[in-house]
């Protein structure tokens, strides 16, 4: 899994500008097994739009 992200890090988003930076609040998130999860956490959106 590993060699996976720094495939896809190397290819998508190594030396690609950064436009805007900051930190995603709690979203409710419904899982698959019934239960709910609260993802938060810092992101930072490239020029090329992945966030």
């Amino acid at each position: 899994m590993t060699f996976l992200f720094r495939k896809t890090f190397n290819t998508h988003i190594l030396k690609q500008k950064v436009i805007s930076w900051g930190f995603q609040n709690k979203t409710r998130v419904f899982l698959p097994n019934g239960a709910y999860a609260f993802p938060a956490g810092y992101f930072a959106e490239y020029k090329m739009g992945i966030k």
